[in-house]
Parts: structure tokens; sequence; C-alpha cells
């Protein structure tokens, strides 16, 4: 089987419709005997299918407050969270629009990978109104990713990103819920629809993981699933879902991409 570890470095773009329609986690407890988070969750997935991981994909999106912050503010938000994970502040872009629209956003490459950040204020007349951010963090090394996820969880959940005491209560429980993690490997040939199913089932019986839902078409394949292993998950169409296995077939390259995500794959395969 030839494999490839290839870091790539993508385009993100936060919008204020990716971000309203973005769908909630509930989180539920679950009594097992192993407890893992997203990124545990995923490279024990992802290793039943793949032996080497090309991409990891850290991303986090949402209303993080129901206030309007002041461009003063959101550079107050940015400057605690480039301290956080010791990014370069210097590296800021700040956009302000008409009619009370105002963004900050950052890109930077480090050694243990690529990060984007976006910050941005929607004014009530547009019926959204409230601070949005949209974090993600793109590597190939599973410890650095792992390292990550669990920082940014502590940094949200320790109440500290607001210049305003009191902002964004509920609005960070949401957030907390929907970060995602995505792994991306390749296989070499093409996988049919049966073969697609096997491989899915396969992975997910790792952790135990109950089939839900799938698609097949002629160059891609997705199915999810949802397993007890992760402390919360998705309600969708009221029905539940945490683990997600997705193929895309290239036939320039005669490869497919294997793609593992916790609670979703958030990107387009």
């Amino acid at each position: 089987m030839e494999k490839k570890s290839v870091l790539k470095i993508p385009l993100f773009f936060v919008c204020v419709a990716a971000l309203l329609f973005s769908v909630p986690c509930i989180a539920e407890p679950e009594d097992t005997a192993e407890e893992l988070d997203a990124c545990e969750l995923a490279r024990k997935v992802f290793t039943v299918g793949c032996e080497e991981i090309n991409e990891i994909k850290l991303e986090s999106w949402g209303q993080i407050s129901n206030r309007i912050e002041t461009l003063d503010e959101l550079k107050v938000i940015y400057e605690r969270i480039v301290e956080e994970f010791s990014l370069d502040g210097e590296m800021m872009a700040v956009q302000a629009e008409k009619d009370g629209f105002c963004s900050v956003s950052h890109l930077e490459v480090k050694e243990e990978g690529f990060w984007q950040i976006t910050l941005q204020t929607v004014p009530r007349s547009a019926e959204v109104g409230g601070t949005y951010w949209g974090i993600m963090f793109a590597t190939d090394q599973p410890q650095e990713a792992g390292e990550v996820y669990r920082k940014l969880r502590s940094f949200l959940a320790a109440g500290q990103i607001f210049p305003k005491k009191g902002s964004g209560q509920n609005e960070i429980e949401n957030v907390l819920r929907e970060i995602g993690i995505t792994m991306t490997g390749c296989l070499q040939g093409k996988l049919e629809e049966d073969a697609c199913r096997k491989l899915a089932d396969k992975m997910a019986a790792v952790v135990k993981a109950e089939y839900i839902e799938g698609v097949y078409g002629e160059t891609f394949a997705g199915y999810s699933y949802y397993t007890g292993s992760c402390s919360h998950s998705l309600l969708v169409d009221g029905k539940r879902l945490n683990l997600n296995v997705a193929m895309r077939y290239n036939e320039v390259d005669n490869e497919t991409y294997l793609y593992v995500g916790v609670p979703l794959v958030y990107q387009d395969y």
C-alpha cells in the first residue's frame, strides 16, 4: 500500500452564514469503560483504516457572545488568543466595514502547524447580531493536535476570553461542543461501494460505534456513527452521532482519500 505524508495548508474563511447554520451539539455523558476526547477517538478509529496521517485539522466556529463587541474589544480578545497559543500578535489584520461590521484575522505558519483565526462582530440590524469566532489549526503531528485541542477547550472553559465579565457564558458552552477534529490519509486505488462500507464499519467497530446513516456516490462515500466512548454528540434530524468516516477517490492520482471526523468531517471531501 503506497502512503504519502504531506501537510496541506488550506484556505479557511469564516462567514456569517456558516456560523449561523452550524448544528448545535448535545453533551451527554455516557457510562462507558473507555472515555476518549475527540482527538483520541479520531486517531483510534483512523489507524484501523490507514497507517499514516497526512493532515489533522482542528476547527471551531460559532457565536461566542450575543454582545456587539467594539473593535477595541475584538483586539483584546485577539490578544488573549495569540498569547495563550504563543502566536505572533504582529500578524493581526483588521478590517472595519460600514454599518457596524468589523473583523480581526490572523494567518501564521509555525513549525508545529498552520493557524488561522477570525473574529467578527455583526450588528443587530443583520438579525444575527453578536460576536463570532473561527479558529483552524492544521498539522500532521497527532501529539501537537491533541495538545492544541485540549488547550483550546481549557482556554474556552476558563471564561477569560472576554474583556467584559459575564459576556458569552451560554454561547461558549455551544462553541465548546462544536470543536471538530478531521484526520486525512490516502489509500491506493479506488474502493467500490461494498469495500467502502466494510472499511468504515471495521474502523467504527474499534470504538463499538453504532451505524446511523450513509451515502455513496461514484467518487465519494460518507458514513455516520455514534459511540458512547465520547461524552458529547451532535443531534441531527433527531439522530445522535459523533463519528464520521468518509472517502473521496482521486482519479488523477488513483488514490482514495480517507477522512475521519469527530463529531463530523468539517470540510469538503
